[in-house]
């Protein structure tokens, strides 16, 4: 006996017509997205209570959100705005380093002249940027106590290599000049770090020039307080008074053959000594705590 074929699935559309048309059906497949919804809801309750319970890595509970928020906030303003970056002195400091490699240029391709004026403006910027400081309104920064002495040095250092690679400074006083900077600058961001615990959220946090009341790099408690503002000394200004005079004194003499070579030579020596007196002095301040404020 053949059996009777098995009827024909009736078409999708069909299906779902009486599928939503059948109210117990209704009922039913609702209370299924519902308990899929609670489902959901329950886990991710879940899964912030087990985030809220999470602490952080030094054990702490984990900050709520309007502590994180105010964490933030803290460590949005680290001093370097432009309104407070962007002031008239800074401007001139910047302007100081900038132009460095570009008079370094004009000494290796021996124009002179260009080299001479530019060293000679650059040195009156010098002087220039700590006047406005203290003589305009809201303009004095521990930004700006930083930049300047950074400007000086990335000045000499442009055109003390400069000169010694020329022939026209002594490479032995080159070498106390670039060798004394790299000391201070190296000792600067050494000190910075261990005032840090040599732990910090963040590179805004490490050259934070403003203070802060939020979390240090030890770990998250306390206060990481500001980068302290340099304090010159008056050997340092001196010093870099016959620096720029080395320099300008060693390009004219490669211009025009004035002052002698021994003239240069001898202040060279001179600025050599003032370069190691100013290094010896500052190493002294610092471990006695005079240095940085």
């Amino acid at each position: 006996a053949t059996t009777a074929p098995a009827p024909s699935p009736a078409p999708w559309s069909q299906r779902s017509l009486r599928y939503y048309s059948d109210p117990g059906r209704r009922e039913e497949r609702a209370g299924g997205a519902s308990g899929d919804n609670a489902g959901a809801d329950a886990g991710a309750g879940v899964g912030a209570k087990a985030a809220e319970g999470k602490g952080r890595e030094d054990g702490r509970p984990a900050p709520s959100a309007s502590e994180s928020e105010s964490e933030f906030s803290s460590n949005a303003d680290t001093g370097w705005s432009y309104e407070k970056a962007c002031t008239v002195p800074n401007l001139v400091s910047l302007a100081r380093a900038v132009s460095a490699p570009l008079l370094g240029y004009c000494i290796v391709t021996e124009q002179y002249a260009l080299a001479l004026g530019g060293t000679l403006l650059a040195g009156f910027s010098d002087w220039l940027d700590g006047y406005l400081a203290k003589k305009m309104k809201n303009q004095e920064s521990s930004l700006g106590s930083y930049l300047d002495p950074l400007a000086d040095k990335v000045l000499v250092t442009c055109l003390t290599v400069a000169s010694g690679y020329k022939g026209l400074i002594d490479p032995t006083v080159c070498g106390v000049i670039i060798g004394r900077d790299v000391l201070l600058l190296g000792g600067a961001f050494v000190h910075r770090a261990a005032v840090l615990n040599w732990r910090w959220r963040s590179w805004n946090e490490y050259f934070r020039v403003v203070d802060s009341s939020s979390v240090n790099g030890a770990g998250g408690q306390g206060k990481a307080g500001k980068a302290p503002a340099v304090k010159p000394i008056f050997i340092s200004k001196l010093n870099t008074v016959f620096q720029i005079a080395l320099v300008s004194s060693a390009i004219t003499h490669g211009a025009v053959a004035w002052p002698s070579a021994d003239l240069v030579e001898g202040l060279g020596y001179l600025t050599a000594a003032t370069t190691i007196t100013s290094g010896l002095i500052y190493v002294r301040m610092y471990f006695k705590g005079q240095m940085l404020t």
